[in-house]
Formats: structure tokens, sequence, C-alpha cells
């Protein structure tokens, strides 16, 4: 992703680009991200996005400020055709068992040694999933998990014509959380989709429940936002469960400071993150991440308060 993430500085550096590459980020900060879904290109909303977008790169921001001021290239697309190796890797990829990968090697185009590598390495891919079937209690856990997750593929298939079923959001007149909401819809499948990929390429207890959680997550989501808008088709007024509701009300308290009033919440935040990441440090297990989450959340906050201070200059 470091590599995307350079690439769009050099390519493209529009908002709309920075922004659609924020989501794919494993390790992006999710109040960041529904912030930049309110905001509209502006050279503050800009500078803040890629801002953000550059830290995750863990890189000095010097790299950045460098980059920036030189023009944006041309990106020059090379179509580039696979070599035999590559294509016959990649039939590769369709073989379910052990026996099916040694069979290809009748009618394999490569040297001898080069296709056995090959299959030899799909043949380690395939049997962790073996040795699960043979564990029954892991095999109950994958079931349970499955299920979840046709659940949430039913979903999401059926979120490609919302406004067909929410007919409100063809019109104007519903709050600017819903259109957050429908884009977080769209995220949190694009998330499952790909953490789906993953979830049977693990090969330890401790690996698969990370996996697990990282798909199941974005189909909790996926519930949550679907009871927000069959509420609202339904009555006409939020349910208000969903945090986005607390979260823009704040957003719209904090809209209506004055320029002193967000310097000094800026000024507590940045000591809230600080205070928070030191206590993370001294911390384990649960009690750590709490303190991080809320460095998470005041990280967040920052941000949106540098960019209204910016925007009122």
């Amino acid at each position: 992703m470091e590599a995307k993430i350079i690439k769009y500085f050099k390519t493209d550096r529009t908002f709309a680009g920075g922004k659609a590459l924020y989501s794919q980020c494993a390790n992006k900060n999710r109040s960041i991200e529904r912030s930049l879904n309110t905001m509209t290109e502006t050279p503050a909303n800009i500078e803040m996005l890629q801002y953000q977008l550059w830290k995750l790169t863990g890189k000095n921001d010097r790299v950045r400020l460098a980059m920036i001021n030189k023009p944006v290239q041309a990106e020059v697309k090379v179509v580039k055709m696979p070599t035999p190796s590559e294509a016959f890797f990649t039939k590769l990829q369709t073989a379910q068992t052990p026996e099916e990968a040694s069979a290809m090697l009748a009618d394999c185009p490569l040297e001898k040694e080069e296709a056995l590598k090959l299959i030899e390495e799909r043949i380690k891919a395939l049997i962790p999933d073996e040795i699960i079937a043979r564990d029954e209690s892991i095999q109950n856990k994958r079931s349970d998990l499955l299920k979840a997750l046709e659940e949430s593929d039913e979903l999401t298939k059926q979120s490609i014509k919302l406004r067909e079923q929410f007919p409100f959001l063809k019109g104007k007149n519903y709050p600017d959380a819903y259109k957050i909401l429908t884009a977080d819809l769209v995220t949190a499948y694009a998330e499952y989709k790909e953490n789906h990929k993953d979830l049977f390429n693990v090969t330890t207890e401790a690996e698969r429940f990370e996996v697990a959680k990282s798909v199941v997550d974005p189909y909790k989501e996926n519930k949550l936002i679907w009871e927000e808008l069959e509420h609202f088709q339904a009555h006409g007024k939020p349910l208000g469960k969903h945090p986005i509701f607390k979260e823009l009300a704040y957003k719209e308290e904090l809209r209506n400071k004055s320029a002193d009033d967000l310097s000094k919440r800026l000024t507590n935040v940045i000591g809230y993150i600080n205070r928070n990441k030191a206590k993370a440090e001294a911390s384990t297990g649960k009690k750590q991440q709490g303190y991080l989450d809320k460095v998470e959340q005041y990280t967040a906050e920052k941000a949106f308060i540098e960019a209204l201070l910016k925007n009122r200059k």
C-alpha cells in the first residue's frame, strides 16, 4: 500500500483519488474516513487528506512536501503479458486439492524442476484446510462464521439496488448522515470481500480469529446501516443507533464554535492524544486497546478541527 500512496503523490493528488485510496488502507482511521465523506474538495481539505494519507506510510512529512512541490507526472500504463511461469501459477490457483495440483504437471509448459516447485507451493497452501476439516471444534467455528458471511453476502448483493429499495435516497430531503451511511455500506462490503480472501489461508488459531474478526466487523457494520435505512424508509426519521449520528452532531457543535474556542479545544485534544499514548505504552491487553481507541478518536477530532481552522483563514 505504501507504493500506491507514493504513486498517488506522484501521478494523482486529487481529492477523489486520495479519498478512494485512504479507504483501501488497512491501517486507516475509520473516524477520519467518515470525516472525509462529509467534506467537499477544497485546498484545505485536500491538504488534510494528503497529510493523513502520508502518515499511513510512516515516512517523514518532509518527503511528502518535497513531492508535492514537483509537477504531477503523467501516468504511463504498460500492458505486460504474463510469462509462462505466471500463467501456470494462475492456473494452479484453480486447484482445490493436492491431487488436482499434482495432475497439472502433465501438460505444464515449464521445466520440470520449476513446475514441481510451483506445484509444491500450491499443495502447501491447500494442506491447512484439510487439517482444519479434521478438527471438529475448528470446523464448527468455521460453520458459524460462514453462516454470518453468507448473510453478509446476501445483504451486500441487495445494496447494489439501494435506491430502488430505499426510494428516499433518490431525493434530496433526507439527513446527510444517510449519504455517509450508504458510502460506508459499500466500504464495509469492500473490506469484507478483501478480508474474506485471507479467511482460509491461515495456519494458526490466532491468525484465523484475527482474520475472522476483520470479516465479521464489516458484516456487523453492514447490518447496522441496513437497520437505519429500513427505519427511515418506514418512519421518515432516523433510528439513531448508528454512531455516525452522535459524531455528526458533535461536528456541528464544533462548526459553531469561534476560532478561539476551536484553538483551545485543539490544544486540549493534543494533550489527550499524548496522555493516552503514554498510558497505552504502559498497558497491555484490553486496557491498552481502550487507550489506543481513545487515541484514534482524538486524532480524528484533531484532524477535523485543524481543517475547520484552515478554512477560516
